[in-house]
């Protein structure tokens, strides 16, 4: 299936090639990875996880855009499709591990921030990391915006365990 902004002929009309970015299947589907990495590894540092290859299987190339769609299709969210090939991929690196991906969180936590941060960064059209670097929260962490260039970068995103 096709949209508008699939489409060469009338992407630019509806759309910047920026905000297209921002919203494409793989951009989304690695903000909704860096969420479950960024879960994991704050709950392993506090003991509530065990220290995991959660974090480490949250690359966006490790999963099946394909599967992902279907079974958005089938109950019409996003997320939890994302949370189960997490946990699949989890349970072949360590069995029994992946039943705490997405611990704690509700694919609604998810979405919510997910399509905040989608939406703030096309109407303002800019890119993510600066929307993140003015956070209160972010600024408040100390997190650098080298930190926040790689993790907004899916290109060389492979999970916040690895920085």
């Amino acid at each position: 299936m096709s949209t508008v902004i699939d489409c060469p002929v009338f992407r630019d009309i509806f759309s910047s090639s920026a905000s297209s970015a921002i919203w494409s299947d793989k951009t989304r589907t690695s903000y909704y990875l860096r969420y479950e990495s960024a879960l994991a590894t704050v709950q392993a540092r506090f003991g509530i996880i065990p220290a995991s290859a959660i974090a480490q299987k949250c690359n966006v190339d490790l999963f099946d855009m394909e599967e992902l769609e279907k079974e958005k299709h089938k109950i019409g969210h996003p997320v939890l499709p994302v949370a189960k090939q997490l946990v699949q991929l989890v349970n072949e690196a360590e069995p029994g591990l992946g039943d705490r991906a997405h611990w704690g969180a509700t694919t609604q936590d998810v979405t919510d921030l997910i399509y905040d941060l989608c939406r703030k960064a096309a109407q303002e059209d800019r890119p993510l990391v600066d929307l993140l670097s003015e956070d209160e929260i972010v600024l408040d962490s100390g997190i650098t915006r080298n930190v926040l260039e790689l993790w907004c970068d899916p290109a060389n995103y492979m999970g916040l365990s690895q920085r």
